[in-house]
């Protein structure tokens, strides 16, 4: 048996699942592989064509990423879990990195990320809003922010936060409780995986708005209307947090900061879109964010 289960989700398919598919099967050959993706397209029968020993799922109603990542881990059955996306590429030593860091006892371990081949200016922008903190020189706090795209998880692990999987919560819930309940997570730059996904402006903005209202109904599941209410105001001043946050997370590594100053109206965009989002998750729910 496998000793590490690599969890691929997918939503678009396409060329670019297909990459990711590729990259990681040549990565980690003695790795079990598992796609979970709800494409409209022939991207899943290309997977299971290419690689038969892939293991593919294929769901037919649109779900969102958390819900995909779900489905894979019910399937994994090494005793080390890892879950990344479509449009991700492991850097050369991913795997023999990811599996010494367990063998010495982690629970949680999140790697490095970086822009792969050249984007354009929105692509900068997204990848200094959503992952900048993680480029290399990749600090070792906070342990408890792993990132979604490059990280993995003892059976332990995924035993304290099964509820909160199969609720399709957001990983930075999973990785708060796990930080409250003492597992050791970690942080691993040589563990680096290289984003290939290219956006655009508006395509960004409708999932940067979801992924903000899903993770603010979730955040405040069960809480007092009053304190959905607070929260919701408090989102008045959210777009200064988040803008210090990216920026303490990039400015300190000196890297890309020709890039950082070209891509900052962008990222005023992103701040304010992300506030919006929170807002509606705490006074409304999440909507259609939740739908896929």
């Amino acid at each position: 048996m496998a000793d590490v289960s690599v969890v691929i989700a997918s939503q678009q398919g396409g060329a670019l699942l297909l990459d990711t598919v590729g990259a990681f099967v040549d990565a980690a050959p003695e790795a079990e592989i598992i796609v979970v993706e709800c494409a409209a397209d022939e991207a899943g029968a290309g997977v299971r064509a290419r690689w038969p020993a892939v293991h593919l799922i294929h769901l037919d109603a649109p779900q969102t990423v958390p819900l995909l990542r779900a489905a894979g881990f019910r399937a994994a059955t090494a005793p080390v879990v890892a879950m990344t996306s479509e449009g991700c590429a492991p850097a050369p030593g991913w795997f023999t990195a990811l599996r010494r860091a367990h063998a010495n006892g982690a629970d949680g371990v999140g790697g490095a990320l970086e822009l792969g081949s050249a984007g354009g200016l929105i692509d900068w922008a997204v990848f200094f809003c959503e992952y900048g903190r993680y480029m290399t020189p990749l600090p070792a706090e906070p342990r408890w922010d792993l990132p979604g795209h490059n990280v993995s998880y003892s059976r332990a692990a995924l035993a304290a936060i099964d509820d909160l999987v199969a609720r399709g919560t957001w990983e930075p819930l999973w990785h708060w409780r796990l930080a409250d309940r003492g597992a050791r997570l970690v942080r691993d730059g040589s563990i680096l995986v290289r984003l290939e996904k290219r956006y655009t402006l508006a395509g960004f903005v409708r999932e940067r708005f979801a992924y903000g209202r899903s993770f603010a109904a979730q955040r405040m599941d069960g809480a007092s209307a009053a304190r959905r209410a607070l929260f919701a105001i408090g989102c008045a001043v959210l777009p200064v947090v988040v803008l210090a946050r990216i920026l303490g997370g990039v400015l300190p590594k000196r890297r890309h900061l020709p890039q950082l100053l070209l891509s900052f109206p962008y990222l005023v965009i992103f701040a304010c879109v992300w506030a919006a989002g929170e807002a509606a998750g705490y006074a409304a729910g999440p909507g259609r964010a939740n739908r896929g």
